[in-house]
């Protein structure tokens, strides 16, 4: 009975440590497109700004 146990605790366990990657990757993703797209708009309102009022 424990033999039987114990690989699907891994398999679970297993499972539950790919999923905290895959969310860790995906927030590590998100995060670096905020930074990128925040910095790519502070340039874009920089030009513009300049354009207006340079």
């Amino acid at each position: 009975m424990s033999t039987d146990l114990s690989p699907d605790t891994r398999r679970k366990s297993a499972f539950r440590i790919l999923v905290a990657l895959n969310a860790a990757t995906l927030l590590a993703w998100i995060g670096f497109l905020v930074i990128g797209l925040g910095a790519w708009l502070q340039n874009v309102v920089t030009v513009v700004w300049l354009f207006l009022f340079g």
